[in-house]
């Protein structure tokens, strides 16, 4: 994991662009770090969007984050890129997860709402820098936990 998200980080500093929109729906930014990530379900993307909606209605929170399908990387992550607020996933790892409702994909959606909103995610321009430190594995494992007692609280609202 740590690899991956140095290789990432290294990715996004080289291409970093001069033109980019300054609003939420940053495609190009999350493209770029879907293909970071991906080295290179929701069943659509409608679906994962409206899934964060209802979400993010139950804690009362505004839509502050790109959300952005993500090949090949098998699992979801929370990220921030300059300043902007990412959640990516992987359609197909999400399709696994979905037997005959959506609830565990809510749960990996939420869980990552929850990295956000508890402030587990850097910015990575900062990590790559080395501007702040890595996060021990100790405080790692209470983040993930953290993570999921939000996910279940929202679940439990839903």
């Amino acid at each position: 994991m740590k690899k991956s998200i140095s290789f990432i980080i290294l990715v996004l500093f080289i291409q970093i662009t001069i033109a980019q929109k300054l609003d939420y729906g940053n495609d190009l930014s999350a493209i770029k770090i879907c293909n970071a990530i991906q080295g290179n379900n929701f069943s659509s993307e409608s679906e994962a969007d409206n899934a964060l909606d209802k979400i993010l209605n139950v804690i009362g929170a505004s839509k502050r984050f790109v959300l952005q399908p993500c090949d090949n990387i098998n699992n979801a992550v929370a990220l921030s890129y300059k300043g902007i607020r990412y959640i990516m996933y992987d359609p197909e790892f999400m399709q696994m997860l979905s037997y005959s409702n959506n609830w565990s994909n809510m749960f990996v959606l939420a869980h990552e709402v929850g990295h956000h909103i508890n402030g587990h995610s850097v910015d990575a321009l900062l990590s790559m820098a080395d501007i702040v430190s890595k996060v021990p594995l100790s405080k790692k494992r209470i983040q993930e936990l953290e993570a999921d007692e939000f996910a279940g609280f929202v679940l439990g609202r839903l």
